[in-house]
């Protein structure tokens, strides 16, 4: 630099003032009274503008031009982060928002930015990342924790650059995935819970499985029936996620015995909202049946 005070202290009053130093422009627009000031820890010289309060009332904005002058941060609307600008250059917009990039990935933060090798909170309160690379994007939960202090980042979902989509918490979450509004991507286990039972002395369901896409419900398993004479049987299984059925036919599949001829169809009961499994028992003994069934969430 020629100098680093290139207007240390000069004030600009209604007019526009521009200034080459080393092929760097510097150009500052003032509607009313300010002082401009280098900023020795800003690459490039940059600068400063005091009395801001005069220099930028409402209708009389300021306004800066600059040419290859680098900042390491910045802040928009709010003041700028501590960054470890040797790994991050950063933009940070209003409280908890950024932008941030290094060699590799570009991050978008919510109430967090990076300092002595770690993620840290900017207010008291729970964050989240967004990491984008060659490699794809992949989403970060940051648990609340005091200003100022480390934040975990937890690996939630990632989408990769092929289209393969996977996640960390999509099985058996401790959160609901209930409702049509939301259409989930999950999975599951659980035990379901017969009723109505007819020409039985005992059903015996074991841990099933499910799975969501959208508002399709898939569901396997296994359970044991135990008809009392070779007769129509049929009982009702609770769901692993609730539906408000309309019709037979928001539910459907089948359940199948060792013995050929012992076999089952599944169906919604709208009056319920459950399914109900019903056949003709050609055995008189405990049976094992696997079943699988789809239904709609309505």
């Amino acid at each position: 630099m020629a100098t680093t005070n290139f207007v240390d202290g000069q004030t600009v009053v209604e007019a526009s003032w521009l200034n080459d130093v080393d092929e760097v422009v510097y150009e500052t627009v003032l509607k009313k009274d300010g002082t401009v000031t280098a900023t020795a820890d800003i690459p490039m010289g940059g600068f400063t503008l005091t009395n801001v309060a005069d220099a930028a009332t409402t209708g009389e904005p300021v306004t800066y031009n600059q040419a290859a002058v680098k900042f390491p941060s910045l802040g928009i609307g709010t003041d700028a982060s501590s960054w470890d600008t040797s790994t991050y250059r950063a933009l940070d917009l209003s409280t908890v928002g950024s932008v941030a990039a290094a060699t590799a990935q570009t991050v978008f933060a919510h109430n967090s930015y990076y300092a002595s090798s770690n993620w840290k909170a900017k207010t008291t309160a729970t964050g989240g990342l967004l990491y984008l690379s060659g490699s794809g994007l992949t989403y970060y939960s940051l648990a609340s924790v005091t200003a100022g202090n480390n934040q975990t980042p937890v690996e939630r979902l990632t989408v990769t650059e092929d289209g393969r989509i996977y996640g960390t918490a999509l099985h058996n979450n401790a959160n609901a995935v209930t409702g049509t509004t939301n259409q989930y991507i999950a999975s599951g286990t659980y035990t379901p819970v017969s009723s109505s039972a007819t020409n039985t002395s005992n059903i015996t369901f074991y841990a099933a499985t499910w799975i969501r896409v959208g508002n399709v419900v898939v569901v396997s398993g296994l359970v044991d029936v135990d008809a009392v004479a070779a007769a129509a049987t049929s009982f009702e299984a609770t769901l692993p996620i609730a539906s408000n059925f309309t019709s037979a036919i928001d539910a459907a599949g089948t359940a199948g015995a060792d013995t050929a001829e012992n076999a089952m169809r599944i169906y919604a009961s709208a009056a319920n909202d459950k399914v109900v499994f019903s056949g003709i028992s050609a055995v008189i003994a405990v049976q094992t049946f696997g079943y699988t069934f789809s239904y709609l969430i309505r």
